[in-house]
C-alpha cells in the first residue's frame, strides 16, 4: 500500500492513469469521499478497452479498475 509508506506524495505520481471502470459504484456516496484518500478494494484489468468498448474519457493506457469496496475512507 502507498499511502503507508513513510515520505508518500501524491505529486509523484500526479502523471499516472488508471480508469474507474464502474464510476456508478460511487453514485450517493461522493459526499462521504470529496478531498479523501481512500483505499478500495477491487480487481484490475490489464485491457479493459476492446474493439466493443469506446471510452471517450480513458486514460491513455487500457488498464482498468473495478472497484469493489471502499476499505477506509
Amino acid at each position: 500500500m502507498l499511502s503507508g509508506r513513510n515520505g508518500f506524495k501524491v505529486s509523484d505520481y500526479k502523471s499516472d492513469c488508471l480508469t474507474i471502470e464502474n464510476p456508478g459504484f460511487f453514485t450517493g456516496k461522493t459526499r462521504g469521499l470529496n478531498k479523501k484518500t481512500v483505499v478500495l478494494k477491487g480487481k484490475f484489468q490489464k485491457d479493459y478497452l476492446n474493439s466493443q468498448m469506446v471510452d471517450l474519457g480513458a486514460c491513455a493506457v487500457s488498464t482498468g479498475f473495478v472497484v469493489t469496496e471502499v476499505l477506509k475512507r
